[in-house]
Formats: structure tokens, sequence, C-alpha cells
């Protein structure tokens, strides 16, 4: 009898079979996003091998973003630059050191979601992203916060996120009082409004000068008609016994104060960074009384920010920098004060470098920050559509857009201790819950893959560490016994499609015949039995479909 004529078609015993297909959790930072048939997509080096199977088993790999991706902690930095014991922004607005962190090789689809109000991020499809449904929060007023939070925030995968719900950003939360810093060689420092001030001052328009690298001068630049600033760092500083002095430039419209204290320089420098790139705010600072950083924004805002009238119409605040750190530090800030803010990036052009702004718009917001910076507006009646929304712990940022790229390379995930999930620019993200064995405990089978190495492990505990180019030959090696284990020890049987009276055991599922198939023993569909029965057998609820049943009987 010819294969063609076979009674036993394989098209519907493969639909009853379906569901014992090989289960994959890739990427699955919920730990629990099993994704079935994409084990090719993921390993293609066992695509050959996995055609093959149709029995259960329950495989682990992981991996979330693309380098480059911005990733939120003390500073701002790319994703495959975060090391272990790293501190990361997680969704509860506290910081949390990094235990683990994995590289892997991704081909596929990557999911492209652009937040309101920052930049687009990239993650894999099965990456869980924090949203709440659009319904709890109304356009111009926040509507029942609290039970948004309460009941309607939920992780979901970026592949089924709708464009109708809002993403959860969170702000730094704590209050920790400085009052005072030492330093060596120096008088007692009070961490007060005057300490604060020149800080921002110095921030925005500072720099340290000098040979060797030693920071003997510190020049704060102006323009001439500044005169309350300049005057303003130069009485501060007298205060620490430093003293300044003024160089006016009206060919240039400016105005210099300089300072030559190599103690001050070296302070300036560990504390703020060093070079307009890499200028910071210490940690500490991001936690200090609100009431506090209410001077070091007035600063801030006062060396490298604007306010203006657009169209005399809407009124627009923007501050501006070449530091990524220091603009997404400057947009917690104003967000510790209630105060709604964007922050999007500028790229380089020819005669200019890559900056960021954080920029400030509607009536309520533009208030807030011209309270702080002691500005009259007059703002009249104004309406202007805020789309985001804020309370104490999180802003919401609507999806303006989401679709779908392809993308082949390498991709990046960690485990964040105690609230397994970090942030990017706009969203909070959980980590990868299968990034240790521990965290995937329900898996069959699975690799924890470092730099070089990996761990393979079974059922949550490591059973091998070996050199990343060997893991999926072993986890292939290991499969067929895995596929058997602790299900009472079924059989491997083979039925041959020619013959259906014929049955064959093998001890190497991995390796059919030509005209057989591999099916375990408790879930084939046996022609001497009624459909009632192999359904009974299979275990499933699902009935056997008409065109099975029909060649069962």
């Amino acid at each position: 009898m010819e294969l063609d004529d076979c009674p036993f078609r394989e098209r519907p015993v493969i639909k009853y079979l379906y569901h014992a297909r090989p289960s994959l959790t890739s990427c699955p930072t919920c730990g629990r996003c099993q994704v079935r048939d994409k084990f090719y997509d993921i390993v293609h080096e066992v695509q050959d091998a996995l055609s093959h199977i149709n029995s259960p088993a329950h495989v682990a790999v992981m991996g979330c973003m693309p380098p480059g991706s911005p990733i939120l902690g003390q500073d701002l930095k790319p994703i495959e630059t975060v090391k272990v014991g790293d501190e990361v922004l997680t969704h509860t607005g506290e910081f949390r050191e990094v235990t683990h962190c994995f590289r892997r090789r991704y081909k596929g689809e990557l999911v492209r979601i652009q937040p309101r109000g920052f930049p687009q991020f990239l993650v894999t499809p099965e990456h869980p992203i924090r949203i709440v449904p659009r319904r709890f929060l109304t356009r111009r007023k926040l509507a029942a916060a609290s039970r948004a939070i309460k009941d309607g925030a939920s992780w979901r995968e970026a592949e089924w996120i709708p464009k109708a719900c809002m993403l959860t950003y969170p702000i730094i939360k704590g209050a920790k009082d400085v009052k005072e810093i030492t330093i060596e060689g120096l008088p007692v420092i009070k961490v007060d409004k005057d300490f604060l001030r020149v800080s921002g001052f110095y921030i925005a328009e500072g720099n340290t000068e000098g040979r060797n690298g030693k920071p003997y001068a510190q020049r704060f630049s102006f323009h001439i008609k500044e005169m309350p600033y300049y005057m303003d760092v130069i009485g501060i500083l007298s205060k620490y016994g430093i003293r300044a002095s003024l160089y006016p430039n009206p060919a240039k419209k400016g105005a210099a104060v300089k300072a030559h204290d190599i103690k001050l320089g070296e302070v300036f420098d560990d504390l703020f960074g060093r070079g307009a790139e890499n200028k910071h705010l210490p940690s500490w600072m991001m936690t200090l009384p609100r009431r506090k950083q209410v001077h070091l924004i007035k600063a801030l805002w006062e060396g490298d920010g604007s306010v203006c009238q657009i169209r005399k119409k809407y009124w627009k605040a923007d501050y501006s920098t070449i530091s990524a750190t220091l603009a997404f530090q400057v947009h917690q800030l104003l967000l510790r004060q209630g105060i709604i803010s964007w922050f999007s990036r500028s790229p380089a052009r020819p005669g200019h470098q890559e900056s960021w702004q954080v920029c400030v718009t509607g009536k309520d917001p533009v208030e807030r920050l011209g309270t702080i910076l002691g500005i009259e507006l007059n703002l009249g009646d104004q309406f202007q559509p805020l789309h985001l929304a804020i309370d104490d712990d999180y802003l919401y940022a609507p999806i303006f857009k989401i679709d779908r790229i392809p993308y082949e390379g390498d991709v990046y995930n960690f485990e964040v201790a105690d609230d397994h999930s970090y942030c990017v620019l706009g969203a909070a993200t959980h980590n990868c819950r299968v990034n240790g064995p521990g965290e995937a405990k329900d898996a069959d089978i699975g690799i924890a893959c470092g730099k070089d190495r990996a761990a393979l492990f079974e059922k949550g505990e490591i059973v091998k560490s070996l050199p990343l180019d060997e893991a999926v030959d072993e986890i292939l090696a290991r499969l067929p016994y895995i596929m058997v284990k602790d299900r009472g020890g079924p059989r491997i049987s083979w039925r041959c499609w020619m013959d259906m009276e014929a049955e064959c055991t093998f001890p190497d599922p991995m390796k059919p015949c030509h005209n057989y198939r591999v099916r375990e023993d408790y879930v084939h569909a046996c022609p001497h039995r009624k459909p009632e029965e192999n359904n009974e057998r299979t275990g499933f609820t699902t009935p056997i479909t008409k065109d099975v049943k029909m060649r069962v009987e």
C-alpha cells in the first residue's frame, strides 16, 4: 500500500496531537509565557531534531532587549553595559541590585513602542510591560489613580499590549535629608540652599581647568546680562573661604567667574563628573526632601533652561543638556514636584552633538515650575492637552504608536533582586524570571547564559556548567530523557503509517526512520480503540475532530 493511500492521514493526526508538542519559555520575563512551535526561531541549531518530536517538554531560554536600550539606574546606561552589582530603578520607584546578567542570540521581530513624552524603545514580543487600562485615567484630570494602581495595573506581554492603554513610569521614592558633607581640607559644608544653588550653577555652567588632570581652577560661564547669577556664585564661594574673581567679556557678551582651589575642583569632579557629557547629580541628591530640591531645580533652570511663549499662545519651558544621565535626573526632579514633563532626544548633526531635552507644557505644569523659578506667568484661560497624567508614584504615558520590526542579533536581560523589574525611558518592564534556575523551576530543562558560559538546569536545579557554544548540543542530548522522566516511564513509540498493525519501540526518539513519526505511547490515537477511549487516554478535554474520528473508526 502506498503512503498516499494510507487511511490514517498525517494532517489530522498532527492536529489532534498539537497539544503534546514541546513548549518553550522564550524570553519569558513573567516566567509563564509559553510559546509553542517557536523553538526554531530561538535555537536554530535544533530545528531538524525538534521537527520530529510530538512529546511534551518545557524548555527555557532568555533575553529581552537589543543593545543600546537605555536602562535607568543611578545613571542612564545601555543595557549591554549593565553589570552584576549595579543598581537599577524598579517599578516600585526604588533602586535594586542586579544579581545576574544574560545575553543570547535572537532572530525574529521586535516590538517597537513609542510612548507619548518619551523616546521609543524595543523589546522582544514576550517581554512583559506594566500597563494601566486607559479607562482608569481621564484626559484632563487624573481620576481614581489609586484605584488604577491597586486594581488596574498589570503586566502584559509586549505583543499583546493594546494601543488604548497607558504605560507606568515610576517616580523615584524616598526622602533622606543630608544635612552636611565633610571634605578634607575644607570646612564642613552644610547642604543648604546656598550649596544646592552653587551646585546647580556648576552643573549647568561650570567646568574645571588644570594640567595633568588636576582641577586647579573652577570656571562658571554666564551671559553678561545674568549679573544676579554670577554675583550669587561669588557670594556663596566667599562663605566657604574661597576667593572668586569676575572676568567680563563684552565682545562675546559673556562673563566668567573663576576660583582657584584644587580641593573645591576635586569635590566638583567627584560629585558631578568632569566634562559636559558626564555631568550628573550624586545619588543622595535625588532623594533629598522636595523642599530642598526646589533650590537645585531653580539653579539648574537658570543655567541651562528657558521659559518662553509659543506664538503668543502657549507657554513652554525647556531644559537641554548633552548628558543623558543629567536629563533623566532633571526629569525625575520635576516629577517629584508633581510637574508633568516630556523627555526627548535630538540626534547628532553636523556641528552639534546628541542632546537631550526635558520639556514642560500645559497650564498646571508650567504654573508649578514658574512658582519654583519665581516667575509670574500670565497664563489666563489657556488650555493645552497634556496627554500624560501623574500621581505621587507614577507618570502615566499613553502609547502613541506600536508596531514591529525585524531583528537579528544579541538581546540582553538581567535579574533584579526583590522587585524583579527595571525601567526604560517611559515604561516599567519585568526582568527575566528564568534568568536563574530558581526562577525557572517549572521548566523541564533550560540554560542560563552568561558572556562565555552557560548553566544547564533541570526543574530549577543546576546540573552542569559548560561553555556557551556547547549548551545547545547538551540540551539535545538530554531532551529525549527529559520528555519521559517523571511521567511514569511511558515508552516512546513509533507507528508505521504504511502498516497500522506494526509498532516498534526505539531507545532514541530523536532519530525517526523514513516512514515513522514519534509519539508518546499515552497520547497517540490507537486505531483499535473507540474515539472516546482514545480521548480519555490522552487526558485532554478537547474533543477529537471529525476528520480524526472518521479515520480512527
